[in-house]
């Protein structure tokens, strides 16, 4: 089985854990309380199988940006043309924001479906935590 395992980023070896951490269901001619058992429990693996970390889209754009770098520096150094418009590493400037603002928002879903607390909610939480443990104090 070829499968690719993750690079020196990580982000491929994150993905592979959550792809082969999935399992099949085989339906039996058994009890059917038994088979909704197992199509709920793979149901909720679905749930967890496409888990998007912050981290991930922090890696994905940097690596697309210095990639970006990398490939102007390159066409520079050897004095080749540059084959893209003028205007292109401002329209991947523009296309990675984008991405970033709407992949957060699908990752700030996530988490909130989980209980999790995202990081630009984070100041947020720890306010309202505080407030709590103030109104705590003022009952002794």
């Amino acid at each position: 089985e070829n499968r690719y395992e993750g690079g020196h980023h990580h982000l491929g070896g994150q993905m592979a854990a959550q792809y082969s951490s999935h399992q099949e269901v085989v339906p039996s001619s058994g009890d059917s309380n038994v088979n909704s058992k197992v199509i709920s429990q793979q149901q909720q693996q679905e749930q967890q199988y496409y888990m998007w970390r912050e981290e991930q889209i922090e890696q994905f754009t940097y690596l697309i940006t210095s990639g970006e770098e990398k490939r102007q520096w390159i066409l520079n150094d050897y004095e080749f043309k540059d084959p893209c418009s003028k205007h292109w590493p401002e329209e991947l400037r523009t296309r990675i924001k984008q991405f970033e603002e709407s992949a957060n928002a699908l990752v700030k879903v996530m988490y909130r479906r989980r209980g999790w607390v995202h990081s630009s909610d984070h100041e947020q939480y720890a306010w309202d935590t505080s407030e709590d443990s103030d109104s705590d104090d003022e009952d002794f």
